[in-house]
């Protein structure tokens, strides 16, 4: 069952049947045209489910996964109100009970900012951060007495290209990234959100295909944002990436192409897993799709991939990641052009993500 909640408590809904070791896709403009919208999926089996959005006539995009769970409290490391870009806070509550919520903006270099809301039952809520704090390099923290969910978008170059992300529910001493890229026009930024009282020193290591580690650590003061530009430190790398701090931090990557004509961002994972799932994917149609696994361990991982077509066909391949590096994986080159979900199983915890481009990367 899939429900959709608008502004003001309007909620509508659809049920669907899907197919075992498939993918589906619902376009939501068909349901609610003009529409500002939340959504909240319920299953009689486990799924995976993301979101994807295009604009600026399908020449910019962007995509995150949903949370599993709802909470009271929600960290954004990344934010950015200078320039062009505009950044948005969306709050869904799915509750029957209005929500009161504090959310303390936590600048580069600033003084924190906090401002109470109240969301209705139901309902989906917007935050024009520009308005609030113009010109900032911000994390965000949001508290609230009902259980919600949070998630930032930001646009640029006029709304013609843009990011979003899921919020994290709790900070972690250790955050991971697979993805990286520093060559090619593309800029890399790690944002590290301090959100204790006490500043905290974060060990921060990047992890290059050919197995090459480089380190740094830097302070991040309490309820602030820190900035790392990765191009300075490894220009044209393949790279993932490990966090270690002190004290509990969040932390998230963003990268842009192509003097910024677009970007994509993401929160890291605290931790390597056995197993990842993507719901979403796509080879046909001038689509590029990037697998990325990083294997932060001392020792070999065995990887096995598992393409997942409409309608039930799969396909697997097994590849092998070296120890301390991150590796690469042309999804197109393997299984042509298509709609597919992947599931990715390693024999040791591993980090992946899946990167997706297209127009000719314009």
């Amino acid at each position: 069952k899939v429900t959709f909640m608008q502004p003001g408590g309007a909620t509508t809904e659809r049920d669907y049947s899907l197919p075992p070791h498939s993918r589906f896709t619902i376009h939501v403009d068909d349901i609610l045209p003009d529409a500002e919208v939340s959504t909240r999926i319920q299953s009689s089996l486990p799924v995976v489910a993301e979101r994807a959005m295009y604009f600026n006539d399908k020449k910019a995009g962007h995509d995150t996964i949903g949370v599993t769970a709802l909470s009271d409290r929600w960290y954004l490391a990344e934010g950015y109100t200078g320039g062009d870009f505009d950044e948005w806070v969306l709050i869904q509550n799915p509750g029957d009970t209005a929500a009161n919520i504090n959310v303390q903006f936590q600048p580069q270099d600033q003084g924190q900012v906090t401002i109470p809301y109240s969301v209705g039952p139901r309902s989906r809520f917007t935050i024009h951060v520009d308005d609030i704090l113009p010109d900032a390099q911000v994390s965000t923290y949001i508290e609230s007495d009902q259980p919600v969910v949070v998630e930032r978008a930001q646009y640029l170059n006029d709304m013609r290209s843009g990011t979003c992300s899921i919020g994290a529910r709790s900070p972690s001493r250790t955050w991971h990234f697979a993805e990286g890229y520093t060559g090619g026009g593309f800029e890399e930024w790690l944002l590290v959100q301090n959100p204790q009282s006490k500043s905290t020193t974060v060990y921060l290591t990047f992890m290059e295909s050919s197995g090459q580690n480089t380190s740094i650590a830097f302070n991040v003061p309490p309820r602030s944002r820190y900035t790392v530009p990765v191009d300075s430190f490894l220009p044209d790398s393949m790279v993932s990436a490990s966090i270690l701090s002190d004290l509990p931090v969040v932390s998230e990557r963003a990268m842009y192409w192509e003097e910024r004509s677009d970007g994509h961002d993401t929160l890291g994972t605290p931790c390597p897993e056995y197993e990842w799932f993507f719901a979403e994917g796509y080879t046909d149609g001038g689509f590029e799709e990037w697998l990325l696994i990083q294997n932060p361990w001392d020792e070999q991982a065995s990887v096995d991939i598992e393409f997942m077509l409409p309608g039930g066909g799969t396909q697997s391949i097994t590849v092998m990641v070296e120890e301390r590096s991150r590796f690469t994986l042309d999804v197109g080159a393997v299984i042509g052009p298509t709609e597919v979900s992947l599931k990715v199983s390693s024999n040791l915890p591993v980090v992946a993500e899946r990167a997706m481009y297209f127009d000719q990367r314009s």
